[in-house]
């Protein structure tokens, strides 16, 4: 009765055990419990003994001791012993213990991590001993949960013994393994991957097993795979599922307040997720078995592509509402659906097998579609590849009954900003991946109309493709809002255009100058840019945002532009900006595109302000890499270099360090004290003068002031920098008789000179304090001025 309440499988009698008295059954299951460990100790020590020597240097046994393991035929006891149930066996109860089981499988996988040679090796696989005892184990359902936890690693562990020999020896292992025409190794470790028995680890450790076994080169076992359908098909319905849970789970998340920390932080989880699915895919499709491939093309696009093409349509009975802009938004199932079945479809154009992209790419992007998409998987079962099919015949036009592609429609309304940005993000994240995919050719994107089928060499005129024309109707759309959602989205369009051009750029019999004359998205990336321009020097009009303009352009810039590694020996680091810094691969796995941490700034004049700079350097940046695209030895860069206008008004220039030396011969200087000995100047006594030691020169520039100290007695004219401050840093100053007291912004502490941003020093007279002042005032009017005329132009 104690061992029945022991056993390993489910839905055992347990003897009325239940109306037992309590103190009867704690004493069985305690001596039960006692002989399970020392059962399972001797299985554990059976397998040590058997397999390692007295020296235990993971060498086989061939002595005396291996001999009578194999004349008594132990490891047919132990499989016996493993596959031992209540309802059927011969043994003792205590055989029925998952403890003593999981102690049976450690002991075989021992055994065969520990045999290296053919006879032995071949010894433990005969009789289909192995075959048997992994065939025992599944189906899992047999067995209940806590059973499963004791048992399930030790499985896996036997497995993977058996794999790494296979993969090592095909040939012998393969055959000892195969019973009939079954191949159990494989099926069961198929069905230990897909049962909801099994936790993600053992999933995970199944999944790697099972592309170990198809990468393994032996005719026999490939010839098998090829015929396994059953199993195969089995394997790759359960991914395309977990693909469709992963998704129904994200769009459950996605619904609701459009800034929520909480859900962001999940749903970023859940693209990683996303991720390594692909990678597993990836890893499936590189394997090598062509029969595999074509199989999973199929099931794929029935069970994944066909369900997320029709929530591209599912909000056909209302339009989709411009969502995700105001922090205040809640996003509606049909638009979270909508938003992430293009983010998976971009996911899904990163697979490695070049022939399931084009398909996908077919399906999404040719100005033909097919009636089958409405058609449920269960309805065309029955005629073997028919998406596939189906979808070649579409690429090839060589079907006359083809109606137009409704998710081509679809997704041009979204690149034309008639959901708003929020879903323009993902539907170019969309297309810059097929652009940027091997698998697709220029002249299959020309097919597909992602770009112009521009031929001038053959005399034709510039025909406007769909795709720049939504990206143009985009730019012109007018915008009410400058949250960061808006700025990404606008970057995304400077991308896109990048790219297309760029795919242009290197095709053959294409007068590329033309096409930048003719094209539309050329024209509406230079009106954005003149708009962008308008709107910040307008803004500079107002109340509270002229005194800031100087200020919000050179933080525009420095954000934008930071110091890279260039190529150039002579100059080994520029300022620069990366262009593919919202592209599409790094905003894959990005939530907030989805679900925003925080909120977004308050709209006002300055932000208004400082968001139309950073849009018109952008388009400043785009327009400037289209045209210079031109020159025939262009080609497109990775990063945008500052150039001189840019270096200037951003402050970027590079400046003497604290500790280098200044040639003080031809500037302005002024000798003064620092604020750190006033406390040395007696209240009765205002003229005391500090001691000489204290001495520091002030040297003034037209766009940055330096506290220096001289280097020597014997070297007049050359000082050592203590403190450099830009013209530009300089919030205000004050004098107080020989004292000048400067307010410095983003200053960080520099010994006894500046504290907390401010800098207070002594002149020797009250009027060279005067002059440095009105020195200051003078050379701050005419930099801004300066700065002025430079931005305008």
């Amino acid at each position: 009765m104690a061992l029945k309440l022991l056993s390993a499988t489910t839905g055992v009698d347990n003897g009325g055990a239940v109306g037992t008295r309590d103190d009867i059954i704690g004493a069985s299951l305690k001596l039960a419990q006692k002989m399970e460990e020392r059962m399972a100790s001797i299985i554990c020590e059976i397998g040590k003994v058997v397999a390692y020597n007295d020296q235990a240097d993971s060498t086989f046994r061939s002595d005396e001791v291996f001999e009578y393991f194999c004349e008594k035929n132990i490891i047919a006891l132990f499989v016996d012993i493993a596959k031992s149930k209540p309802v059927s066996s011969e043994l003792h109860g205590i055989t029925w213990s998952p403890i003593v089981k999981a102690a049976v499988l450690r002991a075989v996988s021992v055994l065969l991590s520990s045999a290296q040679d053919g006879p032995s090796l071949y010894y433990l696989l005969s009789n289909n001993c192995i075959s048997s005892l992994i065939t025992g184990i599944v189906p899992l359902k047999q067995w209940s949960d806590l059973a499963l936890e004791i048992m399930l690693t030790a499985y896996v562990e036997l497995m993977h013994s058996v794999v790494h020999h296979l993969a090592v020896t095909p040939t012998e292992i393969f055959t000892c393994l195969k019973v009939g025409e079954n191949f159990p190794l494989f099926s069961s470790t198929v069905e230990v991957a897909i049962s909801p028995k099994s936790d993600s680890s053992i999933k995970s450790k199944c999944l790697s097993l099972i592309v170990i076994m198809l990468r393994v080169r032996n005719n026999a076992l490939q010839a098998w795979i090829r015929h396994s359908m059953y199993d195969l098909k089995r394997l790759l319905d359960y991914l395309c599922d977990r693909l469709m849970n992963c998704y129904n789970q994200m769009v459950n998340l996605i619904v609701g307040p459009v800034v929520d920390h909480t859900r962001s932080q999940i749903i970023g989880k859940k693209l990683i997720y996303l991720k390594k699915q692909i990678e597993y895919m990836n890893q499936l499709l590189q394997a090598g078995v062509k029969s595999l491939n074509v199989l999973f093309c199929e099931i794929f696009l029935r069970n994944v592509v066909a369900k997320l093409l029709e929530n591209l349509l599912a909000h056909q009975s209302r339009n989709l509402l411009a969502v995700g802009i105001s922090d205040v938004d809640v996003i509606p199932q049909s638009e979270a659906s909508v938003q992430l079945t293009l983010i998976f479809f971009t996911h899904f154009l990163s697979i490695s097998y070049f022939p399931l992209i084009r398909m996908i790419a077919v399906s999404l992007f040719h100005p033909n579609s097919t009636l089958l998409w409405r058609k449920t998987a269960g309805k065309i079962d029955e005629e073997r590849y028919a998406m596939t099919r189906e979808l070649s015949k579409i690429a090839e036009s060589a079907e006359p009954g083809l109606r137009r592609n409704e998710f081509r429609e679809k997704i041009l309304t979204f690149l034309a900003g008639h959901t708003g940005e929020w879903i323009f993000i993902p539907a170019s994240m969309l297309v810059e991946a097929a652009l940027a995919s091997k698998a697709l050719d220029t002249e299959i994107l020309m097919t597909l109309g992602l770009v112009p089928k521009v031929h001038f060499a053959e005399g034709k005129s510039y025909p406007t493709s769909p795709m720049e024309e939504a990206l143009s109707n985009f730019l012109i759309r007018k915008r009410s809002s400058n949250a960061g959602i808006v700025a990404i989205a606008l970057k995304r369009v400077c991308i896109l255009a990048l790219r297309i051009f760029s795919v242009l750029k290197s095709a053959d019999r294409i007068n590329f100058a033309k096409v930048l004359r003719r094209s539309p998205l050329v024209e509406a990336l230079a009106k954005a840019h003149y708009h962008f321009c308008q709107v910040a020097l307008n803004a500079r009009k107002k109340t509270g945002v002229s005194e800031l303009f100087i200020d919000l352009t050179q933080l525009a810039i420095e954000s934008r532009y930071t110091k890279l590694s260039s190529r150039n020996a002579v100059t080994p680091q520029k300022y620069g900006c990366v262009i593919g810094k919202f592209d599409h691969l790094s905003l894959m796995l990005n939530p907030e595109i989805l679900v925003r941490k925080l909120q977004s700034p308050g709209s006002n004049d300055v932000e208004d302000c400082r968001f139309a700079i950073e849009m018109a350097l952008q388009f400043r940046a785009t327009c400037h890499t289209v045209l210079a695209a031109v020159e025939p030895s262009f080609s497109f860069p990775q990063v945008e270099w500052a150039d001189d206008a840019l270096i200037r008004i951003g402050d970027l220039k590079e400046k003497p360090t604290q500790g280098a030396d200044l040639d003080l011969r031809g500037r302005m200087i002024f000798i003064c004290h620092p604020a750190a000995n006033r406390n040395q100047s007696s209240e009765k006594d205002s003229d005391a003068q500090p001691p000489n030691s204290s001495k520091r020169i002030l040297v003034l520039d037209p766009t940055d002031i330096f506290v220096v100290k001289q280097a020597s007695r014997l070297e007049a004219n050359r000082a050592t920098i203590l403190c450099t401050i830009s013209l530009r840093s300089i919030i205000a100053f004050a004098s107080d008789d020989e004292w000048l007291h400067i307010a410095i912004r983003n200053m960080e502490d520099v010994g006894s000179l500046v504290k907390n941003g401010n800098l207070a020093l002594r002149f020797e007279t009250v009027g060279a304090c005067l002059i440095v002042k009105q020195y200051l005032e003078r050379s701050q009017k005419i930099l801004r001025n300066e700065l002025t005329d430079l931005i305008e132009a």
